[in-house]
């Protein structure tokens, strides 16, 4: 069985909705992708969370919403709270760096990333550089195109 998560913009297009959906079913497809980790950060990770719903009705599949924080306001969830997780590595981490411990831990547990990444200056770019370093498997939805490609 294999992992999927997802690296993205806060302000990422709700046009990119069905490429996600295509590059997501092609992984369940092709690539036995069966979990996937999903964040709670901005408009990229509320779109994965909807296209893994859809996808979940169709496919036998888990997703894990990972928090980088327990007390998040009951105003911004839209995800299933019965889905959620919260990694033991957070417990004494500070808050600020809540979310940087919380988007390591899901890259070290997946073989593919699935991203929205258009530029260089951003956290985005950042942690699909620790992607690459581990050799993950990555589809980039962004114009952000690595030497490497």
């Amino acid at each position: 069985m294999k992992w999927c998560t997802f690296i993205g913009h806060k302000d990422c297009p709700v046009e990119i909705f069905d490429k996600l959906y295509y590059e997501i079913e092609k992984l369940i497809l092709k690539e036995n992708v069966r979990i996937f980790y999903v964040g709670t950060n901005g408009n990229f990770d509320k779109m994965i969370y909807q296209v893994l719903e859809k996808l979940e009705s169709k496919y036998n599949i888990t997703i894990y919403v990972v928090l980088a924080y327990l007390n998040m306001k009951k105003k911004n969830i839209y995800f299933n709270i019965n889905k959620t997780i919260f990694p033991n590595t957070l417990e004494k981490t500070p808050l600020r760096y809540a979310i940087n411990k919380r988007n390591e831990y899901m890259i070290k547990k997946s073989d593919y990333i699935i991203c929205f990444v258009k530029n260089t200056f951003s956290n985005s770019y950042n942690y699909l550089q620790v992607a690459m370093k581990n050799n993950l498997e990555i589809i980039n939805l962004g114009s952000y195109k690595s030497n490497e490609s």
